[in-house]
Formats: structure tokens, C-alpha cells, sequence
């Protein structure tokens, strides 16, 4: 069944469908937490292609407001993990956007 743009626009601001994303977010954050808590990247000690999909991840959190999710007080691993690919050339090069454009 297709949707109307009007239905897509609603649809993300949902409340009950925010909750089930936001639900889903923190699921995976406490599985990369338990992931960090044996390894120096996600899957080892290498930064591979997670790694990419988790940092602008993590971005994104921050940029969506919820950057307290990945905080040193909520998630120490994960917020020391943030930093670690903060600070990596590639990050840099990226670009990635912190904030929304401004008009």
C-alpha cells in the first residue's frame, strides 16, 4: 500500500512510532556498549565498515538531540569509542554535519 507524502510526514512524528525507533536505538547502543566493553572497534581491533555505519550513527544521535545517550555519564565505552573515531583524519575528511543547515 502506498503512502501519501502528507501520511510519511505524520508518520514521523508519531509518537508511538518515535518510541519504537528510540526503543530500538537504545537496544543497539547497549549492544555496542557490550560489544566496545571486549574490543577497540566493534568487531575487533581493526576499524572496519561497522565502524563507518556506527560513527555517523553516533552523529546523528547528536544531531537528532540525543547526544546524552552516548554521554560519559550514560554509555563511559561507548562515549570513549565517539571520541576515538572523533579524532580519526578520515572523520575530518568526511564532513560529517553536526548541525542543520542554517537558511
Amino acid at each position: 500500500m502506498r503512502t501519501t507524502l502528507a501520511e510519511e510526514k505524520t508518520f514521523r512524528v508519531d509518537l508511538e512510532h518515535v518510541g519504537d525507533l528510540e526503543k530500538g536505538a537504545r537496544e543497539a547502543l547497549s549492544f555496542a556498549e557490550q560489544q566496545l566493553a571486549h574490543n577497540i572497534f566493534l568487531v575487533g581491533e581493526e576499524y572496519t565498515l561497522a565502524d563507518v555505519i556506527w560513527t555517523v550513527f553516533l552523529a546523528r544521535l547528536g544531531l537528532l538531540g540525543y547526544e546524552k545517550w552516548i554521554s560519559e555519564e550514560m554509555s563511559p565505552t561507548l562515549s570513549n569509542y565517539y571520541r576515538k573515531v572523533q579524532s580519526r583524519k578520515s572523520f575530518a575528511a568526511a564532513q560529517i554535519q553536526n548541525q542543520w543547515w542554517k537558511k
